[in-house]
């Protein structure tokens, strides 16, 4: 009889399990048609900048000619996220940087600098007026920036650098259809503040830390202050 009671037991014990299991399994897969509903519902946006810089030249000096020293630079920033609502937009902006220095002369210098880099952000549309629109964008960024100098065929690698920090900064957005619309971030209203991590040689670490208010429309017509870009909706 306590064999038989004992069987009976351990069968009503996997009996129960079995179908504990399977209810987790059904709250599951309830959880993920649920989540695939919703998230097929939902509206995207994607947008970014693109750019590339570079100056030089010659110095004529009759008879003889002479380089100066030239600078060129390129940078990608694409982004995208979902709109939450129509108030609220969440994303991931990259940051992708290489730039390139030559100082002429004898022998000739070659700097040279890589960056890689992400920012999650919030987005914030408090007022609209038809068309246009005025947003808050915060953003927590972390970059990690390698770089090094050629000298008449040596090259010395400078110690990399990671730096993490906070920007906040108003923009202007105006509608050109359902799904384009164009902004612009204005830079003369912002606040920041960085820590920049440079990890040197012998384990040693240089670290320097930074904040910032901007308020100001002289300087509006400076590369930087204000930039113009575009975001897609679908």
């Amino acid at each position: 009889m306590i064999f038989e009671y004992t069987g009976i037991s351990l069968l009503k014990r996997l009996t129960n399990l079995k179908n504990h299991i399977t209810m987790k399994k059904i709250i599951l897969v309830f959880a993920i048609i649920l989540t695939t509903t919703a998230m097929s519902h939902a509206q995207y946006f994607g947008g970014g900048s693109l750019g590339f810089n570079a100056s030089g030249g010659k110095v004529d000096f009759g008879d003889v000619e002479t380089d100066m020293d030239s600078q060129s630079s390129f940078r990608f920033n694409p982004k995208g996220g979902i709109i939450h609502s129509e108030d609220l937009w969440l994303g991931l902006e990259l940051n992708v940087s290489v730039s390139r220095e030559t100082q002429a002369g004898e022998p000739e210098v070659i700097n040279t600098s890589t960056g890689f880099g992400f920012a999650p952000f919030v987005r914030y549309y408090a007022l609209e007026m038809g068309k246009f629109s005025l947003f808050g964008q915060g953003q927590l960024g972390l970059d990690f920036i390698s770089s090094k100098s050629e000298t008449g065929g040596t090259t010395t690698n400078s110690p990399n650098t990671t730096r993490i920090g906070l920007n906040v900064f108003p923009g202007i957005s105006y509608q050109l259809s359902e799904m384009l619309a164009l902004e612009a971030t204005i830079n003369a209203f912002n606040f920041s503040a960085y820590r920049s991590v440079q990890k040197q040689d012998n384990g040693d670490k240089a670290i320097t830390n930074s904040i910032g208010f901007g308020a100001g429309l002289d300087n509006l017509a400076t590369t930087g202050a204000l930039t113009i870009g575009a975001t897609v909706k679908f």
